[in-house]
């Protein structure tokens, strides 16, 4: 199954910086582990196509710069024991840096886990994905976009987070997470 927690075929990166110019590619059944600070960064061109499971384990894990980076399976950030599901500085984070990713299969963040997007990325459900927060969805820097998902449930945290010296009232802030064409079924915390 493409959401298969013990897939059978597990690839995992481990404290790798990997240079994609060409495919990242899980088929069906199978597993992509990105664990201890590894980057995937898709400069020049790279894209990664997810048919199975992508799973961040440990570390502040990142995808970058993918303009072609689409899943019909599970993109799951998984929670650690013991943390709080509102801990701000989780020990385990998937980054999504100026991505543009079309998902419509299942993205989950688990209790104690971090989703954070970053730099102009962009989530779009196509009318079809899921996307669930028990942990935190965090909005860092540039305008970030979720879009087109019809279901949207957090429990957890959805956190806009702001600069420095900036105004409270600033109409164009450095930050800005958008919402469109989503129904958000929260209960949760939204800051």
């Amino acid at each position: 199954s493409s959401t298969d927690a013990d897939a059978a075929n597990t690839l995992t990166l481990d404290n790798d910086t990997l240079a994609n110019t060409g495919t990242v590619l899980v088929e069906n059944a199978a597993r992509l582990q990105l664990t201890d600070a590894t980057t995937i960064n898709n400069t020049g061109g790279g894209t990664v196509t997810n048919h199975g499971e992508i799973e961040s384990v440990v570390g502040l894990n990142v995808i970058s710069n993918s303009a072609a980076f689409t899943s019909d399976g599970l993109i799951e950030v998984v929670g650690s024991s013991g943390a709080s599901s509102a801990d701000a500085d989780a020990a385990n984070t998937l980054k999504l840096d100026n991505d543009t990713l079309t998902s419509t299969g299942v993205i989950l963040v688990e209790n104690a886990a971090r989703l954070q997007l970053t730099n102009s990325t962009t989530v779009d459900g196509s009318s079809s994905g899921t996307f669930t927060v028990h942990g935190e969805l965090e909005s860092v820097l540039n305008g970030n976009t979720i879009k087109n998902f019809t279901a949207f449930t957090s429990d957890g945290m959805i956190e806009v987070v702001g600069s420095s010296g900036a105004s409270s009232t600033d109409a164009d802030a450095a930050n800005t997470l958008t919402l469109d064409n989503d129904t958000l079924a929260n209960t949760g915390t939204v800051l």
